[in-house]
């Protein structure tokens, strides 16, 4: 119970930079009827109508063993090098990791996660 205490004491700023939009988020999401208490998403506008394709064709292309070049899936065509740009971050890991019907929300939590890092970052730059 002390070393829980001590490492509250030492870090308790950045839990609570990275706590702050997860509040947030759900605050918003109970109050708009969202997610994750709802069927709605937070998923919108060029996010759904590119990250979201990208993330499914990224996921089966890692998942069947076929070529990250290039792919006739997305836009008429398109090399993957532009899809992978959105995707080198280390919590994408945790999207190939979760299952296909799994992937808008897994992206809706990797979004929060992503902000939740960069309040943590700003505190720490900023401390």
């Amino acid at each position: 119970m002390k070393n829980l205490y001590t490492f509250w004491k030492k870090y308790w700023i950045y839990i609570v930079a990275f706590a702050i939009p997860w509040f947030v988020v759900f605050a918003m999401a109970i109050i708009n009827h969202g997610w994750p208490f709802y069927d709605a998403t937070m998923i919108g506008g060029d996010t759904s109508s590119q990250l979201v394709p990208y993330a499914f064709e990224l996921w089966d292309r890692v998942h069947t063993g076929d070529s990250l070049r290039y792919t006739w899936n997305l836009g008429g065509g398109c090399d993957m090098g532009v899809v992978l740009g959105d995707y080198i971050s280390p919590f994408t890991i945790l999207l190939l990791l979760s299952k296909r019907s799994f992937i808008v929300n897994m992206l809706q939590i990797i979004m929060i996660l992503k902000w939740a890092c960069a309040g943590v970052s700003m505190v720490y730059f900023f401390y």
